[in-house]
């Protein structure tokens, strides 16, 4: 049971996350947290989440925008480490929600303003928004799964094309976890037992990857960024409702 539920979740975050960029992690973490138990789910998600990031990157990375990586890698490491040490002191769950309430809100400013016509609204790039972005991200990507979609928005604010977002946001996340789960590991509160299952999921995750690929090259940039702007809605939602 517990194999072929890693299976379907590796199938599906491969195809959010070369599809889209963004989301997998916060769709599937509490659907595995209810089936298998936090330490368990976590742990499976982790793993999942850093292939299927490296995926993305092996797939885009002609179109990273390192420059963006570089400003906001720093303080997103350094507080990831932080977060991920404060989590067993910290609830994370009303930073959860104020996170879903942030990303609907934005998710639907950004659907109506393309349903009306209006230019999008750009951020600015500057070395303080970026160091600022990377600490929040970072620290929140420690405490729960709403770094990502943090770092997702401020991407989107910046007006990222499609392949440049797709490309970007996995470098980050995959630096982000990878410094999660290294911390985790030396914490000694890392579940070997998901090793086995994780790894015979694979294959399906790298099919689940094609597919996101396939549907990412398909879509226009304004199909793209509609179809973000739903994701975001939703994982607010999910957020929200955790």
């Amino acid at each position: 049971m517990y194999f072929a539920i890693t299976a379907l979740v590796a199938f599906l975050a491969g195809i959010i996350k070369v599809g889209l960029g963004m989301g997998a992690g916060i769709l599937f973490t509490p659907i595995l947290t209810l089936l298998m138990g936090p330490p368990v789910a976590i742990a499976t998600m982790a793993l999942l989440l850093l292939t299927a990031n490296l995926d993305a990157l092996v797939r885009y990375w002609r179109y990273v925008q390192w420059r963006t990586v570089a400003v906001i890698a720093p303080t997103a490491l350094l507080f990831s480490v932080m977060g991920t040490v404060l989590i067993v002191r910290l609830p994370a769950g009303p930073v959860s929600k104020a996170i879903g309430v942030i990303s609907v809100a934005v998710g639907l400013f950004r659907l109506w303003r393309a349903r009306v016509g209006a230019e999008p609204i750009r951020l600015r790039p500057s070395l303080w928004n970026g160091l600022v972005i990377g600490a929040i991200g970072g620290l929140l990507n420690g405490m729960s799964t709403g770094g990502g979609l943090v770092l997702g928005l401020y991407l989107l604010a910046l007006g990222l094309p499609k392949q440049q977002f797709v490309a970007t946001a996995p470098v980050l996340v995959f630096l982000l976890d990878l410094t999660k789960l290294s911390v985790i590991w030396g914490l000694g509160a890392f579940p070997i037992m998901v090793f086995k299952p994780v790894l015979a999921a694979l294959p399906l995750l790298f099919v689940g990857g094609y597919v996101g690929g396939y549907l990412n090259n398909r879509l226009s940039e304004s199909r793209f960024h509609t179809a973000l702007s739903v994701g975001v809605v939703v994982i607010g939602c999910l957020l929200v409702a955790r």
